[in-house]
């Protein structure tokens, strides 16, 4: 705080408050500073990411996917913001979309647990029971290192996950 009423103008010092407040949980907060941050330099390619990752949280998922299409179209497009982005689609109704993105996540990175898990939700939701089994059943067998198991722990072993015929809802955060 004191360096931004020295610098109140410097987008690095506002983009790391605003990786403050997210570490905090402040969102709507760290959304802010990330958009002073814009606001002082528009080209700044890494608030433009933190910008959309706030906003995700922040379920404004209409807001944020013009903002992670434009991260991918300035050559972020990791596996992980690819997966944001297909929620995004999901989430507003693109479901032709999302599967292109989730796809894509999976060509950048083929251990992309997330979208096959996505891939799941989808499949399940219009029926298509055998394919939602396959990536379920991809998803174990990709997490067999601890460090993803972990990670995807709770997933993993929650019922809903485990009965290929549960329905998985599209609500659910992944």
């Amino acid at each position: 705080d004191r360096a931004l009423e020295l610098a109140p103008r410097y987008p690095d010092l506002l983009r790391l408050k605003g990786q403050i407040e997210e570490a905090r949980g402040r969102d709507d907060r760290a959304l802010e500073c990330f958009r002073r941050a814009l606001d002082v330099n528009p080209a700044y390619r890494t608030a433009s990411v933190d910008e959309a990752y706030a906003l995700f949280r922040l379920g404004r998922h209409e807001e944020a996917l013009p903002r992670f299409r434009d991260v991918v179209q300035f050559g972020f497009g990791s596996s992980d913001v690819l997966v944001h982005l297909g929620r995004c689609e999901e989430a507003t109704g693109d479901l032709r979309e999302a599967r292109r993105h989730y796809r894509a996540a999976l060509r950048k990175n083929p251990r992309e647990l997330l979208a096959y898990y996505r891939l799941s939700v989808m499949d399940g939701q219009a029926g298509r029971t055998e394919k939602a089994k396959e990536h379920r059943r991809k998803i174990l067998r990709l997490a067999r290192e601890p460090v993803l198991r972990e990670y995807y722990g709770p997933l993993l072993k929650s019922p809903r996950f485990r009965d290929p015929e549960a329905p998985l809802r599209l609500d659910r955060a992944a």
